[in-house]
């Protein structure tokens, strides 16, 4: 019966250790902060304001996406719901993986508001990542929830996405 329970024990653990090395935890936080206090992780912001929305960009309806670099990164519908978008490829929010990091997870959210989310570029040793910040909406958010965060971490190579939420007054 031990023998059984540290067996288990160890497998949960081996599990979340898995899951969790998918993505560098460093990536997820400074996306949620916005900036890196860690040498390694750099972070860009990407300029949204002069977003190109076209709505024949995807058969499936219209997308928002700016040239970042040479790369077209956007969001907008797709066959599978709302994704991101890395040159004509959408990788839809539902395939999003959840990675919790203090605050308990219950949903992805199934759309992205764009004209609040900040957006950013992040490289941390050979890895580059998409960031998509987005303040929490629904009641509260002028209140005790206005610090709370939606990430959405968006590996360009492994085209995997993270999704986390967090708070950016605490000190994860």
């Amino acid at each position: 019966m031990i023998k059984k329970l540290l067996f288990n024990i160890f497998l949960f653990y081996s599990i979340a250790v898995v899951a969790n090395d998918s993505i560098p935890s460093n990536a997820l936080k400074t996306c949620l902060f916005q900036h890196s206090s860690i040498d390694e992780v750099n972070y860009s912001s990407i300029d949204i304001s002069a977003v190109i929305t076209d709505s024949n960009y995807s058969t499936a309806g219209e997308v928002r996406y700016v040239d970042y670099k040479g790369t077209i990164v956007g969001y907008g519908s797709s066959r599978s719901g709302m994704a991101f978008y890395k040159d004509s490829k959408s990788y839809p929010l539902s395939k999003s993986k959840i990675i919790e990091i203090g605050l308990l997870i219950k949903t992805i959210p199934k759309e992205i508001d764009y004209s609040i989310s900040e957006w950013g570029y992040i490289k941390l040793n050979n890895k580059t990542f998409i960031c998509v910040n987005v303040p929490f909406s629904g009641v509260g958010e002028s209140g005790k929830h206005q610090d709370i965060r939606n990430v959405f971490v968006y590996n360009t190579k492994s085209n995997d996405i993270y999704y986390t939420v967090g708070d950016v007054k605490s000190k994860v």
